[in-house]
């Protein structure tokens, strides 16, 4: 199949240099397949230019309406993604058509040293060299991209490692401090006492288990290396085992779905979401405590509402973030790693679907998760 006709655009407005220019791509016309385009004037090559544009423009610097390198650069400025640009100048004008080149046009011609090759080998050049610049300039933007998005891992990983080090060191100084104090004082500290510092001990140790099992999960889960096998889950059930595991049962907490109704999940994960939601509306909200879902087209979204004071203003926007956790609770001194709503919805996206907050009107707090419906358990 032959290649296709380069079209050209000629901006000249004087008639006999376009004529020759014309002149010289006839001969052998089979060597550089071509269509001309002629316009006499800037104000209608940048018209022509507004349409298709043309494979590469040849440019007289001495236009009616605009003059030298004004000319090139302005064409250069007013047109996006300008096709490679060849001055044409004459023997004087030498300085100003080298000063065009560094500007951005492909080449120059002086019109009455211009023959068949010299015209033809500048504008497969000026095309190659334009096709070459573009695609350059195309990777360094991937390359700036990605060195962007480099950098922004970077900073959430030291981000990341700096919150999971805070929150570590927090129960080893616990369990530090009190094993030492046991240590170097047994026979003068009482025996309740004894037994406190223990069961802090137990508590620290068993809050790290909690922390160091998070921490894993998450890493697996942004890590794209998270190993879920759903299947059809009947969500009633799901929710009153949970429910039974937590030691929470009606009237604290009711549940509102239908029987029979299914999610397509992975069992382990659908009991963490769950245990995650239930218990975050149990520490953090107020009774009354409903389990309700909803369909929405091929999902099911289970919404776990409480009527407590909802989520801080300052918690809200960055709810589903590592780490993160409101003022009132680290005040309060509830307990929690700060990882288990950013696990929901890194486990919840694995399996199809999603996981977010909204407010439970007048008052309260209501946490969504939302999983591909089947059809029968």
């Amino acid at each position: 199949m032959p290649p296709e006709p380069i079209h050209i655009l000629l901006v000249e407005d004087n008639r006999g240099d376009a004529r020759l220019i014309r002149e010289h791509l006839e001969i052998d016309r089979g060597e550089l397949g071509w269509s001309l385009d002629h316009v006499a004037t800037y104000a209608d090559a940048l018209e022509r230019l507004r349409g298709d544009k043309p494979d590469v423009v040849l440019l007289d610097l001495s236009l009616p309406d605009a003059h030298g390198l004004d000319a090139c650069l302005q064409l250069l400025h007013d047109v996006v993604d300008c096709p490679p640009l060849i001055v044409l100048t004459g023997q004087t004008d030498r300085d100003i058509a080298a000063r065009a080149v560094a500007a951005g046009a492909q080449d120059f011609l002086v019109k009455d040293k211009v023959d068949h090759d010299v015209l033809v080998r500048s504008v497969r050049y000026a095309i190659e060299r334009h096709r070459a610049n573009v695609a350059l300039v195309r990777m360094l933007e991937r390359e700036q991209q990605m060195v962007g998005q480099l950098q922004e891992l970077d900073r959430l990983k030291n981000h990341f490692v700096a919150m999971a080090s805070h929150e570590l060191r927090t129960p080893l100084a616990s369990i530090a401090g009190f094993a030492t104090t046991l240590r170097e004082r047994w026979h003068e500290i009482p025996d309740g006492d004894r037994h406190a510092y223990v069961g802090i001990i137990d508590d620290q140790g068993r809050r790290l288990s909690r922390l160091v099992d998070d921490l894993l999960v998450l890493s697996r889960i942004e890590s794209g290396a998270i190993d879920a096998h759903p299947e059809p889950v009947e969500l009633e059930r799901a929710i009153r085992l949970v429910l039974t595991e937590l030691d929470m049962h009606a009237p604290q907490v009711t549940v509102d779905v239908p029987a029979f109704t299914c999610v397509l999940a992975d069992r382990d994960h659908l009991d963490q979401m769950l245990v995650n939601y239930v218990s975050n509306a149990v520490k953090y909200g107020a009774a009354p405590i409903s389990v309700e879902c909803r369909v929405t087209g091929d999902f099911i979204d289970v919404l776990v509402r409480d009527s407590g004071t909802g989520v801080p203003e300052d918690v809200a926007p960055i709810l589903f973030e590592e780490f993160a956790r409101g003022k009132l609770h680290a005040e309060e001194r509830i307990q929690g790693t700060g990882l288990g709503l950013s696990i929901v919805r890194g486990l919840a996206r694995a399996q199809g679907g999603d996981a977010w907050y909204e407010p439970n009107l007048p008052h309260g707090a209501t946490f969504a998760l939302r999983l591909p419906c089947s059809i029968s358990a």
